[in-house]
């Protein structure tokens, strides 16, 4: 990179995360690991500490979505530690952000009872109505707390996570955060979908994948998003729709998925988070699951494993996406 080749470390940083961004979004999942990795490397060259702590924390971010459930730990809690040690507030929350967004996907913990007790309070005050700054970080810790919310059964609680991923995809869409609205649209129409609001549930779905369909980034797995609209049309009865949506499903998951090809992160991306999980074994409940080898694969091993290898697909009411 050129920025690196004249020492300009600081110029490095931004580009390798600007980099990082864009093949995210265009389902380069390991090359965008790869960037993610130098974005934090260049960021310790240069000296800059607060922005390694906040790109550390990235790098976890981007292992979250990937469920690469201990490493994305590992490096969300490094991230953590170096945003404390320097005294950085704004390092500190980010990292508290992603590490709700963890917990979203993989549960809590006792850990991260501690460390995330002041950020949910603060979500969960701003869903009953108390103002907070529409900036990103704000937004993905509603977000994240609306998305962890639904992993409960309570209608209360569920209605606090609508509260939560109402705000959120709303001020994602107001302030052209366009690489998290459509997931968020999703998520918001998972919580109308708990509370009965079917009607709304299909109509927001049906956005959120017209969306993704006509080409909007997405800096998240889009899972959800198909699988609400399946489940909302079961609801309804209309069989054809619901099988219809998982086979709109199946190329935005491939197109990720080839982005793993060759690493050991492939497999956990089918079966560690959530919601791919439940999207491969609904998948393959209809016959759509394609059967075919990835490149250099040994004889037999086919790119998308079969329901026998799906222990952790849980039902769509335990699932959560992160931001």
């Amino acid at each position: 990179m050129l920025a690196e080749r004249e020492r300009l470390l600081p110029a490095a940083v931004d580009a390798w995360q600007t980099l990082a961004i864009i093949r995210q979004t265009r389902g380069e999942l390991s090359a965008a690991l790869e960037a993610r990795r130098s974005a934090v490397a260049a960021a310790r060259s240069a000296g800059l500490r607060e922005r390694e702590a906040t790109l550390t924390c990235n790098l976890g971010f981007a292992l979250t979505t990937i469920g690469a459930r201990q490493e994305a730990r590992s490096s969300l809690d490094r991230g953590l530690e170096l945003a404390d040690s320097i005294g950085s507030s704004g390092a500190v929350r980010h990292a508290q952000m992603n590490l709700l967004g963890w917990a979203s996907v993989f549960g809590n913990d006792r850990k991260l009872e501690a460390v995330l007790g002041e950020v949910r309070a603060d979500a969960d005050a701003a869903a009953s109505g108390m103002w907070t700054a529409p900036d990103r970080g704000n937004l993905g810790t509603l977000f994240y707390r609306g998305a962890e919310l639904l992993r409960t059964d309570s209608n209360a609680t569920h209605d606090r996570a609508r509260a939560l991923l109402k705000m959120a995809a709303e001020s994602y869409r107001a302030t052209g955060n366009r690489d998290v609205l459509p997931v968020a649209l999703g998520m918001w129409a998972l919580s109308e979908r708990r509370l009965g609001n079917q009607d709304r549930a299909i109509e927001l779905a049906s956005e959120a994948a017209d969306l993704l369909e006509s080409g909007a980034p997405s800096l998240l797995n889009e899972s959800v998003v198909y699988l609400v609209l399946h489940q909302t049309c079961k609801d309804r009865g209309l069989e054809g729709e619901a099988r219809k949506a998982i086979e709109r499903s199946i190329p935005r998951l491939l197109r990720r998925l080839r982005g793993l090809v060759g690493t050991p992160y492939a497999r956990l991306f089918l079966t560690e988070p959530p919601h791919n999980a439940e999207l491969i074994a609904t998948a393959e409940a209809y016959g759509l699951v394609p059967r075919r080898r990835a490149p250099g694969a040994r004889k037999g091993r086919v790119l998308v494993p079969s329901r026998t290898h799906q222990r952790r697909a849980r039902p769509l009411r335990d699932s959560v996406t992160t931001c």
